[in-house]
């Protein structure tokens, strides 16, 4: 029997308990650990296997559209955007999103994206692709995220979008900008 809001499966090796496949956080956590080891593997989910889900992608756009803080993940493999250190110069990262480690909290302000401490995420250069760092918010358009089709973030500065190094790349890995390619791998939820 399939269980709760992410349907977890009760005869499967390892089965989510009833108490956890019914509690919103413990059910999530089990879907995103456990069943889609860590967000790579959807396979456990007919309606991936069928593209069903594609239909519910605007109205959960929607929704996260309207939240102005919280962890921004990649559209790729279920990272999110993360920064090791609070601190200016510091580059953005890949990351293993989670909600209990600190580095993925970011809020949205305008179109800026700020960190706990308040600074921005900002495009390292205005005529190449480069590294994304923290910076002092000082009004720059290269601070500037828009959201644009297909859940790019835009820096209308750099004229590029944030890019996501790639399934294959650690956590770990400094995240970019590169020339927009309506891909998946600049697909960022952003909050």
């Amino acid at each position: 029997m399939d269980r709760g809001a992410w349907q977890l499966n009760s005869k499967v090796k390892g089965a989510t308990t009833n108490q956890c496949a019914f509690n919103g956080p413990c059910s999530a956590r089990a879907a995103y650990l456990t069943e889609s080891d860590a967000g790579t593997f959807f396979d456990a989910w007919v309606t991936y296997q069928v593209n069903a889900f594609t239909r519910f992608i605007p109205a959960a756009q929607d929704a996260v559209t309207t939240l102005r803080g919280g962890a921004i993940a990649s559209g790729l493999d279920g990272s999110c955007l993360g920064y090791p250190a609070d601190r200016t110069a510091a580059a953005a990262r890949l990351a293993n999103c989670s909600a209990t480690v600190t580095g993925q909290a970011w809020t949205l302000r305008g179109a800026t994206l700020r960190t706990s401490a308040g600074l921005c995420l900002t495009a390292g250069s205005r005529t190449r692709s480069a590294q994304v760092v923290l910076r002092r918010c000082d009004g720059s358009r290269l601070q500037d995220w828009l959201a644009r089709s297909r859940a790019a973030l835009y820096n209308p500065a750099a004229r590029r979008c944030l890019n996501d190094p790639g399934a294959a790349v650690k956590p770990g890995a400094v995240i970019g900008d590169a020339a927009c390619n309506g891909l998946r791998d600049q697909a960022w939820f952003r909050p």
